[in-house]
């Protein structure tokens, strides 16, 4: 009885022994804190609601038209792709777990049958793998570095997410701006198309010329609806980067702003670039997760499978014996060098992926601020080049309409450019929105988003709204009282000025064909 109760004090104390030595716990709220942290610190704003609270924050974001940092704020609450993220940090949180305790110990029995010159026996054994105990602390290291990389990686995968979300958002806002455009551009050549049939049918239009005004109305429709297919394209990609599955119901709040004045210097970009995304962070700590682990494997080269333990022998005669019992591996056939050579090669092989990432992401950055100028540049010289000219060519125009010049299709055909100006012009400033936001996930920090910042007046106008950007003249849908105007004179009256400058210069009267 004494033997066994020794062996059970020894089963207990190497219990224990392990107990202490396993105090590894699961990392609080499966890591996400740290992963968030890291996105805060680059300028990403994200909710901590409880996840009870997710569909009810957004409903309500969506019960109300939406801002770019709404959009992002909806995304990352409701987008599978963030729930997935999170599932990666709990598998690497239990990796943390588990390497932070030691391996359970092994119980062993055995009987043997005696002759008649031999009694029987039963022997006990108790083992606990004793590598297992020497690796503890350089394993958990290693886990909690890993741990660390996940996170930071999870991070950039958000961060990453939200940059979608805002460039798909500025890409909404701007196809329905051009949208609106072409509504009003196909409105004013539906009216071209009146007018010149009522000039046809009273024999003050040729069929040349009438069938060149049916054919302008029947390619800005082709262009509107080109337009509007384009704009819900663009709210169904925005609707599944939201993570939302029913039909889009909600409405954009702003139009986009001008460019912003700022022309930053690119080198100092790419050394922030260098030290704040997150994926190079994570592949640096990649490599340094590495190189620990060869550290470990080379200093651990020799040492194989060690098990202590306590046996137990129990004979029927009565005889009991107890003692301690090692089991070690023998380093006879393999030392550990393919190891060795494996942990070396992927340390290589990660620093290698550094360096790549580093010389990827400095050209990146740099391209993608090419872009950022260029589009920069071409919004600036629609707002301050072509279209002050294109106003001016409609305003001389109207005037010259006015003393019976030119014809009223003159007109709408200069009109007609003005609106496609206009959506030249809505195009640059999306293309701008959208670089300035690749822009920002190259450098890897989210910069303040377009509804954060000066946003101009309604851009597309109404019937009583005439100025936009500072104030330029924006183009207004007096096509309507272009054909008012006309109506009010007879078709003698046209004939009168038309051998002064008809349309395209062919003669007023016309032929009837």
């Amino acid at each position: 009885m004494n033997d066994m109760s020794r062996l059970w004090r020894v089963a207990v104390l190497c219990v224990g022994t392990a107990s202490l030595a396993a105090c590894a716990s699961l990392p609080e709220n499966g890591g996400r804190s740290g992963a968030l942290q890291y996105a805060t610190d680059r300028g990403l704003v994200v909710d901590s609601q409880a996840d009870a609270d997710t569909q009810h924050l957004v409903h309500g974001l969506l019960d109300k038209p939406i801002s770019a940092d709404d959009a992002i704020r909806i995304g990352l609450l409701a987008n599978a792709r963030v729930r997935s993220v999170y599932a990666r940090l709990g598998i690497a949180g239990a990796d943390v777990y588990d390497a932070g305790r030691l391996s359970n110990p092994s119980f062993s029995i055995s009987a043997g049958f005696g002759n008649a010159n031999a009694d029987d026996k039963v022997t006990f054994g108790l083992a606990q793998n004793f590598l297992d105990l020497l690796l503890l602390p350089s394993r958990t290291r290693l886990a909690e570095g890993e741990f660390i990389r996940v996170q930071q990686e999870a991070a950039q995968d958000i961060l990453n997410l939200a940059a979608e979300i805002e460039t798909a958002y500025y890409r909404l806002v701007a196809a329905e701006q051009i949208r609106d455009m072409r509504q009003l551009a196909a409105k004013s050549t539906n009216i071209s198309a009146e007018l010149a049939g009522r000039f046809f049918v009273a024999g003050n239009m040729n069929r040349l010329d009438y069938a060149l005004q049916k054919a302008a109305a029947a390619d800005m429709a082709f262009s509107l609806r080109a337009a509007e297919t384009a704009a819900r394209v663009s709210r169904y990609e925005l609707n599944r980067l939201m993570g939302q599955t029913a039909a889009p119901q909600w409405a954009v709040s702003a139009r986009l702003p001008e460019p912003l004045d700022d022309d930053p210097d690119i080198e100092p970009l790419i050394a922030e670039a260098l030290d704040t995304r997150l994926d190079l962070a994570s592949a640096r700590k990649a490599v340094e997760v590495l190189a620990d682990s060869l550290k470990v494997t080379r200093q651990f080269r020799w040492l194989g499978s060690v098990a202590v333990g306590v046996d137990h022998e129990r004979e029927s005669g009565g005889k009991r014996i107890t003692g301690p019992s090692l089991s070690l591996a023998l380093p006879i056939f393999n030392q550990g060098q393919g190891a060795v050579h494996r942990a070396e090669a992927q340390v290589t092989q990660a620093e290698a992926a550094v360096h790549a990432m580093e010389a990827t992401i400095a050209n990146t950055v740099r391209s993608s601020h090419a872009e950022l100028v260029e589009a920069r540049q071409r919004a600036l010289d629609y707002r301050d080049t072509v279209l002050p000219l294109r106003q001016e060519i409609v305003s001389e125009t109207q005037k010259r309409v006015n003393f019976m010049i030119v014809g009223v299709f003159d007109l709408i055909d200069v009109k007609r450019e003005e609106y496609n100006a206009y959506q030249g012009y809505f195009e640059a400033i999306g293309d701008y929105w959208v670089a300035r936001a690749t822009f920002a996930r190259h450098i890897g920090l989210k910069l303040k988003s377009a509804e954060a910042l000066s946003v101009i007046e309604e851009t597309i106008p109404n019937q009583d709204q005439h100025h936009g950007h500072h104030g330029q003249p924006m183009p207004t849908d007096d096509a309507q009282p272009v054909a008012d105007h006309t109506t009010q004179h007879d078709t003698d009256a046209h004939q009168g000025h038309g051998e002064q400058g008809g349309h395209d210069g062919h003669d007023g009267h016309g032929e009837h064909q």
